[in-house]
C-alpha cells in the first residue's frame, strides 16, 4: 500500500480530486487574522511544482543561509527557553533534543495545519507545494489548510530569515521562510524542524562521530548555541544510526569565526559530505516514520 498525497495533480485517486474541487484561486483562500492577510496553497501551486521541477530542484546555499543569519540565531526558534538548561562556559553541557519524544511536541496523527503569508511569488509557492508533496508522499506527515477548529498551527511567512520551532509549540507558531530561503532543500530542512527534529550534529551520541572544534566557533554570539547536545531522557533517535548524509546536518564550516572547520567527522572522508544533502536521507525518512508511527509503505 502506498500513502496517497492529498495534493497530487488531477488523475490521481479520488481523495486528491476531492481536495482539488475546493481549490479555485489564491483569492478564495485569503482571510485575515490580527489584521494580516493569509492564504493557502492551491491546485495551481501543486501543478506548478510538477511543471517547474528542474527549476525547483536547483541546489541552494543552504548552509551559508542558515549559519550566517542575523544575530547568529541559526534556524531554530524559541532558543532562550532551553539555553537556560546549559552553561555556555561549558558548552559540552549544553543540551538539546534530536527528535522529540513527548507526545505534547508531536502533531496529532502527523496532521500539521498551516496558513501562508500572501506575499510569496508563484515560483516560491511552487517550491512550498513541492516540499509538502515530498513529505506527504514519503511519510505520513500531512500539511493541511488550517480550519477554525485548529488551535495549533504553522504560520509560514516572510518574517526574518529562515527558522522554525521544533515540533508542535502550541497556538500559532512561526515558520519563517524569507527571501533567499525558498529553495527545496532549505524548505525540507525547516519543515523537518517543525515536524519535531533538531540538527543531526546535536544528537546525544554525536561525540562518537564528530569532533567539535570549539576554538573556531564564534563564541561572541549565539553561534555556540548551535552546538548543543541531545537530552537523552527527553528525546529519541528512533533506532537510527548517526547520519552524515542527513538533510539536518550542518557543514564543516558552520558558524566559523575564522574560516576554519568547526565540525570534523571522525570518518575523515565524511567531513565533505556533511551539509551537502539536497533531499531527505533514508535515515531522515525512517526517523520521521518512527516518530509518527507511520504504518504504510512509501516511495523512496
Amino acid at each position: 500500500m502506498t500513502f496517497q498525497n492529498i495534493f497530487l495533480p488531477p488523475g490521481y485517486p479520488s481523495i486528491a480530486q476531492h481536495t482539488f474541487n475546493h481549490f479555485l484561486s489564491p483569492d478564495d483562500f485569503r482571510y485575515k487574522i490580527d489584521s494580516e492577510t493569509f492564504t493557502f496553497l492551491t491546485k495551481l501551486d501543486f501543478e506548478n511544482a510538477r511543471k517547474y521541477k528542474e527549476l525547483i530542484e536547483v541546489k541552494s546555499k543552504r548552509n551559508s543561509i542558515l549559519t550566517q543569519q542575523r544575530h547568529y540565531r541559526g534556524d531554530i526558534h524559541g532558543k532562550a527557553a532551553w539555553r537556560k538548561r546549559g552553561n555556555l562556559n561549558h558548552p559540552t553541557n549544553t543540551r538539546r533534543y534530536n527528535g522529540v519524544s513527548s507526545s505534547v511536541k508531536k502533531w496529532n496523527n502527523g496532521r500539521i495545519p498551516y496558513i501562508l503569508g500572501s506575499d510569496y511569488t508563484p515560483r516560491e509557492r511552487a517550491v512550498l507545494a513541492r516540499a509538502f508533496q515530498e513529505y506527504q508522499s514519503r511519510t505520513c506527515i500531512r500539511f493541511v489548510p488550517k480550519t477554525e477548529s485548529d488551535v495549533d498551527f504553522l504560520y509560514i511567512g516572510k518574517i526574518d530569515g529562515c527558522y522554525s520551532d521544533v515540533g508542535r509549540a502550541g497556538g500559532r507558531q512561526e515558520l519563517s521562510l524569507d527571501d533567499g530561503c525558498l529553495h527545496l532543500d532549505t524548505v525540507i530542512h525547516e519543515l523537518m524542524h517543525s515536524v519535531g527534529f533538531y540538527h543531526e550534529h546535536e544528537r546525544w551520541d554525536r561525540d562518537n562521530y564528530l569532533i567539535i572544534l570549539w576554538q573556531n566557533i564564534d563564541r561572541g554570539s549565539e553561534a555556540v548555541d548551535q552546538f548543543g547536545r541531545v537530552d537523552l531522557l527527553e528525546s529519541s533517535v528512533y533506532g537510527q544510526k548517526y547520519d552524515y548524509n542527513s538533510i539536518m546536518h550542518y557543514d564543516s564550516l558552520a558558524f566559523s569565526r575564522n574560516g576554519r572547520e568547526t565540525l570534523v567527522a571522525r570518518e575523515p572522508e565524511m567531513t565533505k559530505v556533511m551539509g551537502s544533502a539536497t533531499d531527505f536521507s533514508q535515515t531522515d525518512l525512517a526517523k520521521i516514520r518512527g516518530m509518527y508511527q507511520c504504518v504504510v509503505s512509501f516511495k523512496k
